[in-house]
């Protein structure tokens, strides 16, 4: 008697063939692993595997084309198929930006030599353009305290978002 073949592992208790006989005679047969190799003088080395054959018993739809599959996969193999072209068809996904920026030399000249006039657009549409006000603060010589003061960032108001102000 041949115990593992493609259709998977046979049962010595009721003869029928399974994906794993261990889980089959614990639901079934109420007896344990150990009990059933000991039963039938199967050596648990030498213990016939799970196989990758019959896993479900009773068919289930393909979930797009609706065709019975008696595996246990969730797409037929013609929809698997047509699902891979679909994936390798699509473009990758691009990389998502980095929330903030660093300040140019550009913009760095212009903070430092700008006057208090200049500073008042120049601040806001840094902050706009998301240069973190860490930095600008840093490149004007002032505390993040100084820059929180006098400049809020346009997003935050104390410490919430600006939706919830």
């Amino acid at each position: 008697m041949n115990d593992v073949n493609d259709l998977g592992v046979q049962c010595h208790e009721c003869g029928e063939r399974f994906a794993s006989v261990s889980q089959h005679c614990r639901r079934t047969h109420s007896i344990s692993t150990h009990d059933y190799l000991q039963r039938h003088g199967i050596d648990p080395i030498n213990a016939p595997k799970r196989t990758d054959g019959r896993v479900r018993r009773r068919a289930h739809p393909c979930r797009r084309c609706t065709v019975p599959i008696t595996t246990n996969a969730k797409l037929c193999d013609n929809c698997k198929a047509d699902y891979q072209r679909e994936r390798d068809g699509l473009q990758p996904r691009p990389t998502p930006r980095s929330v903030w920026r660093d300040l140019t030399d550009t913009e760095r000249t212009h903070l430092t030599e700008a006057d208090d006039d200049h500073l008042a657009e120049l601040i806001p549409a840094l902050q706009a353009d998301r240069v973190p006000s860490v930095r600008i603060a840093k490149a004007l010589g002032h505390s993040t305290a100084w820059m929180t003061k006098y400049w809020p960032s346009p997003t935050f108001t104390r410490g919430k978002p600006h939706w919830r102000a």
